[in-house]
């Protein structure tokens, strides 16, 4: 898994135009679930807890597409998509690779958040 695709403050901006506040507000809160999320999503594997695993990569997918993440939120789905049946070996690497792409995800957020005005 890669960020091949980029965060873009284009959704966030087409909701609340020059609202500058509500849109940092929004991120903040974005990439604090996002922390959350991928410890939870890491701690299910772990657990060998499919409906688990499934249910934070929905979260992660749904969160990530309001906020205009859209690569991620693709990369998300892949794995609730593959969590009912993957091999454990299949799903540990996929959620390996999504929580690292998260860490770059809120690298970007952060990044597009310095240049909000």
């Amino acid at each position: 898994m890669s960020t091949d695709a980029p965060f873009t403050l284009d959704t966030l901006r087409s909701l609340f135009e020059d609202d500058v506040e509500a849109i940092r507000e929004i991120l903040e809160t974005y990439i604090d679930d996002l922390k959350k999320n991928a410890t939870d999503i890491a701690e299910a594997a772990i657990a060998r807890d499919r409906k688990r695993t499934g249910r934070v990569a929905h979260s992660m997918k749904g969160a990530s597409a309001n906020v205009g993440a859209e690569g991620f939120a693709a990369r998300c789905a892949a794995v609730e998509k593959r969590c009912p049946d993957a091999p454990w070996d299949e799903l540990d690497a996929l959620v390996a690779a999504l929580a690292n792409d998260a860490v770059r995800v809120a690298d970007e957020v952060r990044r597009a958040m310095v240049g909000l005005r």
